[in-house]
């Protein structure tokens, strides 16, 4: 990792503690039954960018490169170097990618309802990134969807938009 990369992610771990500093302090002007969630995600945000800014002091460049260690930025890992590697991909752009599936899915689940609609989301994007395998694409669609739309209906008791389209087909 070069000074320039190194000095990127340092700026986004210093953002995202001011960010979840500033939801966490927010959280304390809501309703005392409804601040619980808000400030444990605002929290786990704040304990996970220390880790990655603790990481970034630890692997601090010297010289332009890591001390004898040739890692990539976790953006590196997870991001621009996939997209490259990948031959079947539609778009060669993955915030493209990222946008159409955000739009389609903020579109259709007012229409079909937010189950799925996240199901169609998260197989519509993940197929534009290139994945293939059919038993997987299912999988990763169904499975998160299904577990979310359970333990918040269930355990949160949360209702989730039905959408206009089930209302109509079921009655």
């Amino acid at each position: 990792m070069n000074y320039k990369l190194w000095r990127r992610d340092l700026y986004f771990a210093i953002s995202m503690i001011c960010i979840s500093l500033y939801l966490i302090m927010t959280s304390f002007s809501y309703p005392a039954n409804s601040s619980f969630f808000p400030r444990i995600l605002s929290i786990l945000l704040l304990a996970l960018s220390l880790i990655i800014l603790l990481k970034l002091f630890r692997q601090r460049p010297r010289e332009g490169l890591l001390k004898k260690r040739e890692e990539q930025t976790s953006i590196e890992k997870f991001g621009a170097e996939k997209y490259r590697s990948r031959k079947k991909s539609i778009y060669k752009n993955p915030v493209i990618i990222l946008f159409l599936s955000l739009v389609l899915y903020v579109g259709t689940t007012p229409l079909i309802g937010f189950f799925l609609a996240s199901i169609l989301f998260m197989f519509v994007f993940l197929l534009l990134n290139g994945l293939r395998n059919w038993l997987v694409l299912l999988v990763i669609s169904i499975v998160p969807a299904t577990i979310l739309y359970f333990a918040f209906s269930i355990f949160f008791k949360i209702l989730f938009p039905t959408g206009y389209l089930l209302e109509y087909w079921l009655g």
